[in-house]
């Protein structure tokens, strides 16, 4: 009825075979397309990460200051990364330049106040040696008086003639000797002082002047007003890393 007719006739099999052939070639097209992408992902990831973690890892070494940074070398120049890495290695700059110059300033601060601590004892501390001497040469204690001036002597070449800030405990301890052999003559002898220093400390430096004013504490708020029996022990070791000093007197507190 629709006025057809069969013009050649084809297997079954030999129709659907032409048919899948397509199929098999996009399939094939797309596994290469995915491996493609794939790849290409992975590279990108590689690019843009590496660079990212080699920022991490010296901001890390940056902030623990386990080591130099150096992972200049893994940025391409002309990208986002390497930008942000120079301006993080110029505030990196920035604040090592700040620290520097922050602990200069502390150092400096702490030196002056140290000297203004040591100007503000000698004037104090000369008037009352004087004192002393006067009377001692009034009451005619000649060998006392010589020992004395021969400690201040020696207790104003240690302060004035060296510049430098900090000296040994050991340069220490004989400064204050000095310095407990005067009040020892202003006070008459009312008090004894013990030494518990090991050897191993001796060597370690300090501030000068650091013990003077604690055994003043202990002499005038302490035992100053005992007329006898007043004692003062200077105890200085090795704690760990540290050097432990510690004074101690049996006055009123």
């Amino acid at each position: 009825g629709w006025d057809l007719y069969i013009v050649k006739t084809e297997p079954y099999q030999e129709v659907i075979s032409t048919l899948s052939e397509p199929d098999l070639y996009l399939a094939v097209l797309i596994v290469t397309v995915i491996v493609v992408f794939t790849l290409v992902t992975i590279l990108l990831s590689h690019y843009i990460s590496q660079p990212l973690k080699a920022l991490t890892r010296e901001v890390g070494r940056f902030h623990n200051r386990t080591e130099k940074p150096n992972s200049r070398r893994l940025m391409v120049k002309g990208d986002e990364i390497f930008y942000l890495r120079e301006e993080y290695y110029k505030l990196q700059q920035r604040i090592d330049s700040l620290i520097e110059q922050t602990i200069k300033e502390q150092e400096s601060k702490r030196e002056y106040e140290m000297k203004a601590l040591q100007n503000q004892i000698n004037p104090h501390f000369l008037y009352n040696t004087l004192l002393s001497l006067r009377f001692l040469n009034r009451i005619g204690e000649r060998q006392k008086l010589d020992q004395t001036i021969l400690a201040l002597v020696r207790l104003l070449s240690n302060l004035f003639e060296k510049e430098a800030s900090s000296h040994t405990i050991r340069e220490e301890l004989e400064l204050l000797q000095d310095y407990i052999l005067i009040q020892q003559t202003r006070y008459g002898n009312n008090f004894d002082v013990e030494y518990h220093c090991t050897e191993e400390v001796l060597d370690c430096k300090i501030e000068k002047l650091i013990l003077q004013p604690l055994v003043e504490n202990a002499i005038f708020h302490g035992i100053s007003s005992y007329e006898d029996g007043g004692q003062i022990k200077i105890s200085i070791c090795r704690q760990d890393t540290q050097v432990k000093i510690k004074i101690w007197d049996n006055g009123v507190g």
